[in-house]
């Protein structure tokens, strides 16, 4: 009798241990429902409605300090998109900074100098420096927000009445936070055309149609403010400006010592003796940043060739100028024109002008032939300077070109036309002597 008792107490006791608990049961049915979810018609759905917060509300002595810990159990029943819905906040305060970047450079000095001025008249310590400091202070500490806040509170309460000191603590961090300079949209992958509520094109069979997440084109690109190349440039303009001039003697096998380069830099210099020439690398690159077979993500990132190596190839002088994120390789087009058009322009750094085009990209086997829209490195006419056809090998099942004596065609602009010409009046598409657009 004993130990059938004995043995129903430890069946009662691995029953419920192997019983998941509440809370595991949760987190399951919301990462089920994240699998399943259908993807917001645009970026901007992410962001739900911000409702006005009471400043007496924020500071009172009744603020909830187990709040965040219960923030996740009601998250996870009330929100139906999972993680994809964002915090907004504004920058509303009795004090407003103006953080709007058009004509970057000169908005950064005007919003330098204004938090340069002082907390309050005749006080040693300016608005910048006084809030970095109680920024500083709570990482240090490791205060929550709410007790961010009351120690706002508390150091207002002391200072003179007509004093810059912000309110709430998300707009004090939120002087230190930089502005995206990127474009963020959702493409369709049939048309390719920007999804807005559903809608992408007209003639696309997939028109205000239900997505889901493997089913949308994430597209970020840089805008035109250019904020990357600006401190890039601003961090090395010494080598900029002097590696042009010495380059012959410290490195001649450098690409700048080449006649491309100095055609193209005469190119630039021809509109005005003050501008300076920036010519960008380009670098295309496939790279599974996750373990996700359903969409590749493409970079396409960039290097200043006036900077000297090993420093050009730094990871702090590199541009990160897009990603695309998808199920399908990206349109070369849509992806490279984009980007040229807004980095071919003309800036001003430090009251000094410098005019910005491409001089090359470079890139993978695969990656080149998706660029060049040519045929693979495995495939015939793969080659770039002439029209040989390769040979099949069955032995080793791959093209191979062998060496042939007798003169071969080289590739020119008018011949790559004629091949793109041609092959838009064949119905079967592919390729016509390795071309497969222009």
């Amino acid at each position: 009798m004993d130990q059938e008792n004995s043995d129903n107490f430890f069946q009662s006791i691995f029953a419920n241990v192997a019983e998941p608990a509440p809370h595991t049961l949760r987190q399951r049915r919301w990462r089920a429902n994240r699998k399943i979810r259908p993807y917001p018609a645009e970026l901007s759905s992410l962001i739900p409605p911000v409702e006005p917060i009471n400043e007496e509300d924020l500071h009172s002595s009744l603020v909830d300090e187990n709040y965040e810990n219960n923030l996740y159990d009601e998250y996870l029943e009330n929100n139906p998109y999972g993680d994809e819905y964002l915090e907004a906040d504004t920058l509303e305060d009795d004090y407003d900074f103006s953080l709007n970047q058009i004509g970057i450079e000169s908005n950064e000095k005007f919003i330098e100098e204004e938090l340069d001025q002082p907390l309050y008249d005749g006080a040693p310590v300016s608005i910048k420096c006084y809030h970095k400091q109680i920024v500083d202070f709570g990482n240090l500490v490791q205060l929550t927000d709410s007790n961010m806040n009351k120690l706002l509170k508390l150091i207002r309460n002391a200072l003179p009445f007509k004093n810059k000191l912000l309110k709430s603590y998300k707009k004090v961090v939120s002087l230190f936070q930089k502005k995206s300079s990127f474009n963020e949209v959702l493409r369709c992958t049939s048309c390719l055309e920007i999804i807005n509520n559903n809608y992408c094109s007209i003639i696309c069979e997939r028109n205000y149609s239900q997505r889901l997440v493997g089913d949308v084109i994430e597209h970020f690109s840089t805008d035109r403010s250019n904020t990357q190349l600006i401190d890039v440039i601003r961090r090395n303009k010494q080598l900029i400006l002097t590696y042009p001039q010495l380059v012959d003697k410290l490195l001649q096998c450098d690409v700048m010592t080449q006649l491309i380069y100095k055609e193209k830099r005469k190119e630039l210099q021809a509109a005005s003796n003050d501008t300076y020439p920036i010519t960008l690398m380009l670098h295309i690159d496939s790279t599974p940043i996750v373990h996700w077979s359903r969409k590749h993500t493409w970079f396409v990132t960039a290097s200043i060739v006036e900077i000297p190596p090993p420093l050009r190839e730094n990871h702090l002088n590199l541009l990160l100028l897009s990603i695309w994120n998808a199920p399908i390789k990206p349109d070369v087009d849509l992806l490279l024109m984009d980007i040229c058009d807004t980095i071919k322009q003309v800036l001003f750094v430090d009251d000094m002008k410098f005019s910005i085009d491409v001089l090359l990209f470079k890139a993978d086997l695969p990656a080149r032939a998706l660029a060049t829209k040519h045929v693979h490195h495995n495939g015939y006419y793969a080659c770039l300077e002439c029209d040989q056809q390769g040979v099949w090998c069955d032995e080793g099942r791959f093209v191979a070109y062998p060496y042939i004596q007798s003169a071969i065609n080289l590739r020119t602009s008018a011949h790559l036309d004629m091949c793109a010409k041609l092959l838009s009046q064949q119905s079967s598409g592919g390729n016509y002597c390795g071309v497969k657009g222009i």
